[in-house]
């Protein structure tokens, strides 16, 4: 079984990786939809469920959703587990719970799809939408592709896979 320290210094990896993932993309000129993507800073308001968020700023609110994440299904056993960990991701916010948000465009309920980065305080920040996939609290849905970190949650699925967390425990692990 992998301890805490190991996943958090694979978490503080993945998160520089992330950063760096998109700037290599761009300036190598691929993917040139997500060049001028501006971060806007929210409060999270409520977390309504695994992957869905109440955004609130300067007296107006907004639904959205992760970018790229497939939660568990309604009735799996990790779905309050998913839930409490996207809180607990949220909450370790260093400024008072505002959150950097990328907006990616709007589903078919006309909710924002975003990728969410949480201050901690320092240089780094937590990509929200790796870090729910690389802790095996989501998969990597069939919208990740118009997720600038799309092929970071990718690969975070890989070895959350390989480590067999969350969604992908075997039996014996999760007994």
């Amino acid at each position: 079984m992998k301890s805490v320290k190991q996943w958090s210094v694979l978490a503080l990896c993945l998160s520089s990786l992330t950063s760096c993932a998109v700037s290599a993309r761009l300036s190598q000129g691929g993917n040139q939809r997500f060049a001028n993507q501006q971060t806007e800073y929210w409060f999270v308001e409520v977390v309504n469920s695994d992957r869905s968020l109440t955004l609130a700023r300067e007296g107006q609110q907004q639904e959205a959703i992760l970018c790229g994440l497939q939660a568990p299904a309604m009735g799996h056993p990790l779905e309050a587990a998913s839930l409490d960990h996207l809180k607990q991701l949220l909450a370790t916010s260093a400024e008072d719970e505002v959150v950097g948000v990328v907006p990616v465009g709007r589903d078919s309920l006309d909710r924002l799809v975003v990728e969410v980065f949480v201050p901690t305080g320092g240089a780094e920040e937590i990509h929200v939408n790796t870090q729910m996939v690389l802790d095996g609290f989501a998969a990597v849905g069939n919208t990740a592709e118009d997720c600038p970190n799309g092929l970071v949650m990718v690969t975070a699925e890989d070895r959350a896979k390989g480590a067999a967390v969350g969604l992908w425990q075997d039996s014996e692990v999760s007994e």
